[in-house]
């Protein structure tokens, strides 16, 4: 609550930074400002989990064919379904692509001690 106050003080003090054509509005706005709808992130992400918790519950066994619920959740599992055969695909290139190695060597920084990559 304190740094919220401390925002609407800043603003008040130099409205200017509410400008996001400036360079430093532009900044402050996408950080300071764009921090402030976070918990509404949250309960946005929260909905997301119902919603795959809806897909990956056996919903379309219990509910009757016309109810609404059937619907939605046959909608959210067809996604998580088409989520899990690209995530296989995908990890299935795992098998394609060569290995690289954790740790390389860079002479012309640690004098031929080998490093961590980035």
């Amino acid at each position: 609550m304190r740094t919220l106050a401390g925002l609407f003080q800043l603003v008040d003090s130099y409205p200017r930074l509410l400008n996001v054509f400036t360079r430093v509005g532009f900044h402050f706005f996408s950080h300071k400002l764009g921090r402030l709808p976070l918990p509404w992130a949250d309960a946005a992400s929260g909905g997301q989990a119902l919603l795959y918790g809806l897909a990956l519950a056996a919903v379309n066994y219990w509910v009757p064919a016309g109810f609404a619920l059937k619907r939605l959740s046959a909608v959210c599992r067809t996604f998580v379904v088409l989520m899990l055969i690209t995530a296989a695909f995908c990890a299935g290139s795992i098998l394609f692509v060569p290995a690289r190695p954790v740790v390389e060597a860079d002479s012309r920084e640690s004098g031929g001690q080998k490093r961590p990559c980035a």
